[in-house]
């Protein structure tokens, strides 16, 4: 589950792509070690997860159906989705949002439960928060 509060900050995708060219490493010799693939596998560096390597190509049985969506789903922990949603727009997001021609759309579910229900200020702050953030749905049910 991904919690926005005061220290989340969503900006628009021109910002973001200014943002990511001024902070830009110059290019380093790699460190990892090839995976089965000829992908580098840093799992060992922080956020760590595989990116395509240069001259990178699949095998043929699998380039010759062209995949066009990609779904996936994953859950957050309430402490700490702050650093997690990071990690996931760091390691997955900019991979699709840096190729020219790839839309984009990022979902956030949220499911709270008590067993003792919420009072009626809760239920107000949230609602009201939740359209000020622009919610498309929030919702309290009895059960």
């Amino acid at each position: 589950m991904v919690t926005l509060d005061e220290s989340a900050l969503l900006i628009e995708r021109d910002a973001a792509a200014e943002y990511k060219e001024s902070i830009k490493p110059s290019p380093q010799p790699e460190s990892g070690t090839k995976g089965d693939h000829g992908q580098l596998d840093d799992s060992s560096h922080p956020g760590g997860g595989v990116h395509p390597q240069p001259g990178d190509n699949t095998s043929p049985a699998a380039s010759s159906i062209a995949k066009k969506r990609f779904y996936g789903t994953t859950s957050l922990e309430p402490v700490g989705a702050t650093m997690q949603f990071k990690e996931i727009v760091d390691e997955v997001v900019q991979q699709f949002s840096s190729k020219l021609g790839v839309d984009v759309k990022i979902s956030i579910e949220i499911e709270a439960k008590s067993r003792d229900g919420f009072d009626e200020a809760m239920q107000r702050t949230i609602k009201e928060n939740c359209t000020t953030l622009k919610f498309s749905n929030a919702e309290f049910e009895g059960e």
